[in-house]
């Protein structure tokens, strides 16, 4: 299903804007998952057009509302990801990304949260810390 979804690529700006103009209102804010979801996907996308020329970033969302929050397409593979800010997701909360994988016939899928150490979560899904991923972008052309 084709539908727009916006993200503020400076979430500094993003904080601005909702007054959240320290880190200790960052922790309680409402909109902090949000705000860690846009601040992922930035650095993702940014990581993906450097390592990988020419990829293209989707979000993914069925007519049932399965979703996944980004979907690249880096030359003839494509990779989705979710990002959560859990300390240490669990498979139930990828189901959409399970969706994807299943619905595109697609081998791994990937969930990015602010944890330290990758783990799997089955079925070809991986929990994957954001801060090891994003240190080195570069590595993002081996997903």
């Amino acid at each position: 299903m084709k539908s727009p979804k916006v993200y503020f690529r400076d979430t500094g700006l993003l904080h601005h804007f909702l007054g959240i103009l320290t880190a200790e209102a960052l922790e309680t804010h409402p909109a902090r998952g949000a705000s860690w979801e846009a601040f992922v996907i930035d650095q993702l996308v940014s990581a993906f057009q450097r390592a990988v020329p020419g990829s293209q970033a989707f979000f993914w969302r069925t007519a049932q509302g399965d979703e996944v929050d980004l979907l690249v397409q880096a030359g003839t593979r494509l990779i989705p990801f979710e990002i959560k800010l859990h300390s240490a997701p669990r498979p139930e909360e990828a189901r959409g990304t399970h969706r994807c994988m299943r619905d595109l016939g697609l081998p791994r899928g990937y969930v990015v949260y602010p944890g330290r150490e990758p783990y799997s979560l089955g079925e070809g899904m991986t929990a994957l810390p954001a801060a090891r991923l994003l240190a080195r972008p570069e590595n993002v052309a081996r997903l």
